[in-house]
């Protein structure tokens, strides 16, 4: 069977309900696992505790745009007026495969060098374990 290679741009990222596709540099989930290791008499033995999952994106700075096509202000107005209040999120390949959830909304840091093009970091929190859509595979 012949490998399929997918690059950055076989994905797009919709978050609650909006594209953000032209300004997104990079974006990953990440999950943190903790688990606890025991030595017992007939070897480690190990248990699952939970995940802590994240949604981490670097953007090019929009924050000059109107919402709803500034990912920036979007972020920023979500956090500021309900920080504890979910938004729907989903990372789909070119092939159809899925990653889907809700992330918790945070203030967008940013940074600038030089000449270089000013950036946006966020690394926001998945709420519980996003599902897996594979049937388009």
């Amino acid at each position: 069977m012949a490998t399929t290679i997918l690059s950055g741009r076989s994905l797009t990222l919709t978050i609650a309900t909006i594209q953000y596709a032209e300004q997104i540099l990079d974006s990953a989930i990440n999950f943190d696992t903790e688990r606890l290791t025991f030595d017992t008499l007939a070897g480690k033995a190990y248990k699952y505790i939970d995940s802590n999952v994240t949604l981490d994106i670097n953007f090019l700075n929009d924050s000059g745009k109107t919402s709803p096509g500034s990912l920036y202000k979007a972020l920023w107005d979500a956090t500021e007026s309900a920080p504890d209040t979910a938004l729907a999120f989903v990372l789909t390949l070119t092939t159809g495969v899925s990653l889907t959830g809700t992330v918790l909304p945070q203030y967008p840091g940013i940074s600038a060098s030089g000449a270089d093009a000013q950036t946006c970091s966020v690394s926001l929190q998945v709420v519980g374990i996003p599902t897996e859509d594979l049937t388009s595979a």
